[in-house]
């Protein structure tokens, strides 16, 4: 059982805020409004569920008749060689010696870089110094291989050193 509360009256203080004032030395009572006993509780009507289906499966369209008979077309593709592109004899990854290249570039006192274009052919782009200060010469090649590239731009560093 709960204990009975009982509601302390408590002075007006100033504001109506939409009722009658009160008369001056009278006490502000509120009471919460009830619902009498005899009028029996409603209860709120239970929500139907939301049920969600699925669409029917759509026809299939109508496809085009086949034709009765397919002529054959022949593809000729013709030989790199004809084309002027150089065979693909040497193999991508045809062995390389990194270290005999960094060797050679460390005595030329070079720096370097390689990367595989978006055309697909790589680059290997060298900066040698030259006799003048703050300049630089650029050699570059491009191939099929990285590996291939390197050889191109080093027989070039070659032939420029040569020149020195």
């Amino acid at each position: 059982m709960m204990p009975q509360q009982f509601m302390r009256p408590m002075p007006y203080s100033g504001g109506n805020a939409g009722m009658p004032a009160p008369q001056s030395g009278t006490l502000n009572w509120t009471t919460p409004q009830s619902r009498p006993a005899d009028v029996p509780y409603r209860e709120q009507p239970a929500s139907t569920p939301v049920v969600r289906g699925q669409s029917p499966d759509e026809a299939p369209l109508a496809s085009a008749p086949l034709p009765q008979h397919q002529e054959a077309a022949f593809l000729h593709i013709s030989p790199p060689e004809e084309l002027g592109i150089a065979s693909g004899s040497a193999p991508l990854n045809s062995t390389l010696d990194w270290n005999a290249v960094h060797a050679r570039l460390g005595q030329l006192n070079a720096s370097f870089q390689s990367r595989h274009s978006p055309q697909g052919y790589f680059e290997f782009t060298c900066l040698l110094p030259t006799a003048r200060a703050g300049q630089t010469h650029r050699i570059e090649a491009h191939a099929a291989s990285e590996a291939e590239a390197v050889r191109l731009a080093l027989d070039k560093i070659d032939e420029w050193a040569g020149k020195q």
